[in-house]
Parts: structure tokens; C-alpha cells; sequence
């Protein structure tokens, strides 16, 4: 709770839609043509959604693995970022983890 209240700028208008959409990792690395077809579509926001895989039993939570695809390592994850905001882009990132 004190991160979320000391991140955001009381002074922002808050009422504003957030008008985005969620990225799927892509397996191989990208440039940034996907992000100009993204701002066309009038979207302020992407969501870039990394995954990551875990055991129950033992407790185990394997990322950026050489098996994964491109956009789900933390290199795909940062670039993909990086992109985002030379399109003045804002980002959302909302890491999922995959159980078994």
C-alpha cells in the first residue's frame, strides 16, 4: 500500500480511460514497427504480460529460461518496455506464473 500511495502524483487527472491493450510475448525479438500499428489504433497503454512457470511441491518458479519465448525473458521484457516508451507508450506489467 505505501508504494501505490507514494508512486501516484496526486496532481494527475485520474478520470481519464486508460485506452490500451495487452501484448502477447512474441517468441522471437521485435522492433518497434508493432508499436507504431499500436498508436494508430489511438492506444495510450500496453500491458506486457511476461509468464513464468512453477511447482507446487517443491516450490519452484522457473523464468527466464532458454526455452521460453523471446518476450517472456527479462531481455524480451525490458526491450519490449523500451519500445513502449519511445512511442510514448505507458506501460503496465502484470507478470503471470503458470502452475503444475
Amino acid at each position: 500500500m505505501a508504494v501505490l500511495l507514494l508512486s501516484t502524483n496526486p496532481s494527475e487527472d485520474h478520470d481519464e480511460k486508460m485506452k490500451g491493450i495487452s501484448l502477447v510475448a512474441p517468441p522471437h525479438e521485435i522492433g518497434s514497427e508493432p508499436f507504431e500499428s499500436i498508436k494508430q489504433l489511438n492506444s495510450d497503454w500496453v500491458c506486457v504480460l511476461p509468464f513464468a512457470f512453477g511447482k507446487k511441491s517443491p516450490v519452484d518458479i522457473l523464468f527466464n529460461h532458454p526455452r521460453q519465448w523471446w518476450g517472456e525473458t527479462t531481455k524480451g521484457v525490458a526491450a519490449t518496455i523500451k519500445h513502449a516508451h519511445d512511442h510514448d507508450l505507458k506501460v503496465m506489467l502484470k507478470p503471470h506464473i503458470w502452475m503444475s
